[in-house]
């Protein structure tokens, strides 16, 4: 579904995609995998810095799989051997804190993809 949503928002090389729920980042990971660089949000910052455990199933983490390791963006970009995010930072959707700073906050990410 990541993949068809990907599509959907037109996310290729050059293009900035955006997930302002990036939880372990599938989104994301469907984006890159596309070619878009890419940029998540989370407003629990537990997920952002310590993704979650996994207790029954092997992790890939650079190029080698860790038995009960921990899930998160940065694991999940390094398992399928993409760029990582330009970025991660904790934010609120309602109140995005580029909204106000941007000149131009309606050009300034060519897609937003979320579920």
């Amino acid at each position: 579904v990541a993949a068809l949503m990907a599509n959907m928002a037109q996310c290729r090389p050059g293009k900035l995609a955006f997930d302002p729920y990036v939880g372990t980042g599938s989104i994301l990971v469907a984006c890159s995998h596309a070619g878009a660089m890419t940029y998540g949000g989370d407003i629990d910052v537990r997920v952002i810095i310590w993704g979650k455990e996994k207790e029954c199933c092997d992790v890939k983490s650079h190029g080698e799989f860790v038995q009960n390791g921990k899930v998160d963006v940065w694991t999940n970009f390094d398992s399928y051997g993409l760029p990582r995010p330009l970025g991660l930072i904790r934010c609120d959707a309602s109140s995005l804190p580029f909204r106000r700073q941007a000149a131009c906050s309606e050009d300034l990410f060519d897609a937003v993809v979320c579920d």
